[in-house]
C-alpha cells in the first residue's frame, strides 16, 4: 500500500529539481523567511558555525517538533506511514539530489563532512514537513529550502541574542 503524502512533497521535489546549489554563497542574502536571518562571514565561518552541536539540537528538535504532532494528533497516519515516506524522501534525496548538491558543497565548503549531514538531514525533513503539510503547515524546514533555493546555505541557530536567528552563508 503506497503511504498517503500531500501534494506538497512532490512540489516540493520539484523544487529541489532546480534549486542552484550554494551559487551565491558569502555573498549578500535578501531572504524573507518567518524568522531573522544573518549573514556569516566567509567559509571557514560557515564551517564553524555549522559543526557546533546547537545546530544539530536545534534541527532534532524542530524533526521532533513534527513527529510529537503527528504522534499525538495523526496517529494512524503518522504510525503507519512515517517509514515509508522517509524512505521515499531519502531515495529522492540520494538519486536525485545528492549528485547535484556534493560536488557543490565541496567547492563552496571544503572539506566539511557535517556540512553534508546538515544539508541532508535540512532537506529530509522539509520533505517529511511537505508530506503531512495537509496535517500541520511547515514550520521550519521548508523555509530553510527557500534559503538553498536563494544559493545559500543553512548555518546555524542563535537563540542567545535575545532574537532567534538563523545563520546563513
Amino acid at each position: 500500500m503506497n503511504p498517503e503524502i500531500a501534494p506538497q512533497f512532490a512540489q516540493l521535489c520539484d523544487r529541489l529539481r532546480v534549486v542552484p546549489w550554494f551559487s551565491t554563497a558569502g555573498r549578500s542574502i535578501g531572504l524573507t523567511l518567518p524568522f531573522p536571518c544573518r549573514p556569516v562571514g566567509g567559509a571557514a565561518a560557515a564551517k564553524e558555525a555549522i559543526e557546533q552541536p546547537e545546530w544539530e539540537y536545534w534541527t532534532l528538535e524542530r524533526r521532533n517538533d513534527l513527529t510529537s504532532f503527528l504522534r499525538d494528533r495523526f496517529r494512524n497516519r503518522y504510525a503507519g506511514q512515517w517509514n515509508k515516506i522517509a524512505d521515499k524522501a531519502v531515495h529522492f534525496l540520494g538519486t536525485e539530489v545528492e549528485p547535484r548538491v556534493l560536488p557543490a558543497i565541496a567547492d563552496a565548503m571544503p572539506d566539511s563532512v557535517v556540512a553534508v549531514d546538515a544539508i541532508r538531514w535540512d532537506l529530509a525533513g522539509a520533505l517529511m514537513e511537505a508530506a503531512y503539510a495537509d496535517c500541520r503547515p511547515p514550520q521550519f524546514f521548508t523555509h530553510l529550502v527557500t534559503v538553498y533555493e536563494a544559493g545559500h546555505l543553512p548555518v546555524g541557530w542563535d537563540a542567545g541574542s535575545g532574537c532567534d536567528t538563523l545563520l546563513v552563508y
